[in-house]
This record gives C-alpha cells, structure tokens and sequence, in this order.
C-alpha cells in the first residue's frame, strides 16, 4: 500500500517521496532488523500525508524472520505537488534529448541530439544512494560530491551520510555517535573524524566555575560529561573534590558533584571512566606522600559514593603515571614517578569485574 500513488511525472513512486528513506527500509527488511522512520505517502485521491512508520521483524525460535509487523501513524503534509525535490534521472534525459531534436536543422546546433549520457547517471537516485554511494568511505562520498551538481545533492542527503558512516565504522559506534549529530549532523560530524582541515580549535564557554582554582588535576570524559577530581590547591594543598560539566547541556555549566565520601585529597594521580559513568580514581600525591589506592565512583547513582577497591599485590605508589580502561571493567596503570623520584616502566591491571580484584 505505500506509496501508492502516482503522476505523469513519476515513473517509480512520486518525485516527491525521499529515495533514501525507501532504501532504509528495504536494507532493515534485507538486514531483518527494526525500522522507524518518517516519508511522504498518499491518499488513492494524491492528497499527500506524512506516514509515520514503524516495522519490526518476528524471529522464529531459530532466529528466522517470520513476520513483519507494521505500525503506521499518518498526519497531514501541506506539500506542493508541482515542486520537485527529488527528479526522476530519466525523465530529465528525455526532456533534454526531446529539446535537442528542435535544433536539428542548425549547422552548429546547440548539443548534439545523440549526446551520449553517462551510464552511472541514467541510474535512479535510490540506485546510486542504496547500491553506490552508501558502500563508499566517508572521504570518497566527499570527493565523489564534486562530479556533478546531482551527485552533489545525494550526497548531501543525511540518510546517505548516516548509511556511509555505519558502513565505515560499525553500527556500535554510529549508534553511540547518535546524539552528536543532532547537533553537528553526520557530514560535518564525518569530516572532523576523517579531515583534519576540519579540525579547528574553539574556546568552550560555559557558566559556573571550579572553585577553589587549581592545577594537576585529573579529568576524563564519561559520555558527553566531563569530570574532574582532585588537584593542587594553593600551597600544594591536596584537593577531593568532583565536578562535572554536562555538554549536552545547551549552557553548560560546572557542578560540583555532591558525595557522601571522596578519596584523601591528591594531585598528580588518574581518572579514568568505566561504561559511560563509572570513574576510577588511582594513585597520585596526598598528604602523607604518594599513593596506591583504587576508589570508584557511580557518577549515576542516586547518591553518588567514592568507594575504596581493595586489590592483592597492588602498584608501588606512584605519581605522574598514565591509566586507561579496557573492555570497559579493566583498569591498566603505567610508568609514574616514586617518591625518591626514580621512574618508572611498569605496567599493571585490575579487572573490576572479579569479587576480589
């Protein structure tokens, strides 16, 4: 039933129905996964109406796609049927080709009436999109954007860019970078991952403030928060304290993290995240000297806790050193600086996983 209707204009479906969100459909269908989406349907009357859609397979108990369920919401498009977004190739060819026929009897006419077209062009738009332009990397769709003005529009198109990047980098990743293109879109979200001349520095400016001021701290990122813990105070005073900076916010700000108990103050130690909101705190400079202890903090809790992780055999104490997670539960901590200022080249990991890390 969808896309039912038709004009003398439309050899498939209407022009006016996005090529690209057809494709996305037939690919979940091909891929028996779940598709929710929005494109332009119609009435048998050729009044146009906005098809909320929403399908989703049924596995069998071997996995086998059985059924195909589909939930359907319609609302009102106010549309003007005689404006084209999406023009048939071929329809266009022919029109030129019929143009050309007037100017046959010139000596020197305008364009030749046998004009040879490219063969890649005389495909649809749904074709190049689903079959070409989608399989090709980031980079290329940019450079391929410059052949001709139509290319140029596919390109442009955020179901194309979205396909082309899921291609490149997997579904788990561009699930994760979802929310980052509701700002940035996946073009430009595409050219600052794979161009550097679209890297550019910006200054951040955001409300609040971390208060008292400080330097050697540690910050990490956990999703699209940014936190900070401890660092030298004045008089190389050890702070314990946490903030948080949430850049999904549309003005951010610096919180300071209420908890009901924080690590002995430090500077000169690591924070690393664990699955998007868990933090680790190791090592580092406090009061009575260098450190080894573990602390970890639910960033999400109700009431975050910094909790001590007690381990066997841990690190010499150490600080300056780098850390980060792996497979999202393993802490790996290298190198730092002993007490009696000698370096160091070790490497160590803790999987907080186990009921005895």
């Amino acid at each position: 039933r969808f896309l039912q209707y038709r004009d003398q204009c439309a050899q498939r479906r209407h022009p006016l129905v996005d090529p690209f969100v057809v494709s996305e459909i037939r690919r979940c269908l091909e891929e028996g996964i779940e598709f929710q989406g929005e494109l332009l349907n119609f009435r048998k009357d050729g009044t146009p109406l906005v098809n909320i859609l929403k399908l989703a397979p049924i596995h069998d108990d071997d996995g086998i796609v059985t059924h195909i369920i589909g939930i359907q919401v319609f609302s009102e498009a106010k549309l003007d049927l005689n404006r084209v977004s999406y023009p048939v190739f071929k329809e266009t060819c022919n029109q030129q080709l019929d143009e050309s026929a007037q100017y046959s009897h010139f000596s020197n006419p305008p364009f030749s009436q046998h004009r040879e077209i490219c063969g890649i062009l005389q495909l649809s738009d749904e074709v190049l999109a689903h079959n070409i332009l989608s399989r090709l990397t980031p980079r290329d769709v940019a450079s391929i954007g410059s052949v001709c003005r139509r290319i140029r529009q596919l390109t442009k198109n955020e179901h194309v860019r979205k396909m082309v990047c899921q291609n490149a980098w997997g579904r788990e990743v561009t699930g994760t970078l979802e929310m980052m293109t509701k700002k940035l879109g996946w073009g430009r979200l595409a050219r600052e991952l794979t161009t550097l001349e679209a890297v550019c520095w910006r200054k951040l400016t955001v409300g609040g403030a971390v208060e008292p001021s400080r330097c050697n701290f540690s910050a990490c990122a956990a999703g699209n928060r940014l936190v900070l813990f401890g660092g030298e105070g004045v008089n190389m005073q050890p702070m314990d304290d946490t903030f948080v900076l949430n850049l999904d916010a549309a003005n951010p700000v610096w919180q300071r993290v209420s908890v009901e108990s924080s690590p002995p103050g430090r500077w000169g130690h690591t924070l690393s995240c664990l699955n998007g909101s868990w933090l680790v705190v190791f090592g580092g400079c406090g009061r009575q000297g260098l450190l080894n202890d573990v602390f970890v903090l639910d960033l999400d809790a109700k009431q975050p806790t910094w909790k001590e992780v007690s381990g066997g055999a841990p690190p010499l104490p150490r600080s300056w050193h780098s850390s980060c997670t792996i497979d999202g539960s393993k802490l790996v901590v290298s190198g730092g600086c002993t007490d009696a200022g000698v370096l160091l080249s070790d490497t160590y990991l803790l999987d907080l996983t186990t009921d005895k890390p």
